[in-house]
């Protein structure tokens, strides 16, 4: 049993690695016991909650340069 952070439940869950279907040795999918989100490559030791409006200003800049 492996515990790692899971960003879809914000906190340290069990993961387990499916079966590869791409035949890797060592393969980078692993998925979450709790939720099902899939990490298919790179773990986060945390992640941050964006600021608010961050996204709503990324999105306005792009609708005003395109």
């Amino acid at each position: 049993m492996e515990m790692r952070y899971c960003p879809g439940c914000r906190a340290s869950r069990v993961v387990e690695q499916p079966p590869c279907l791409d035949g890797h040795e060592d393969c980078p999918e692993w998925a979450c016991t709790e939720c099902g989100l899939g990490i298919v490559y790179g773990w986060l030791d945390a992640d941050t909650a964006a600021a608010a409006g961050a996204a709503s200003s990324a999105a306005a800049t792009r609708r005003r340069s395109a």
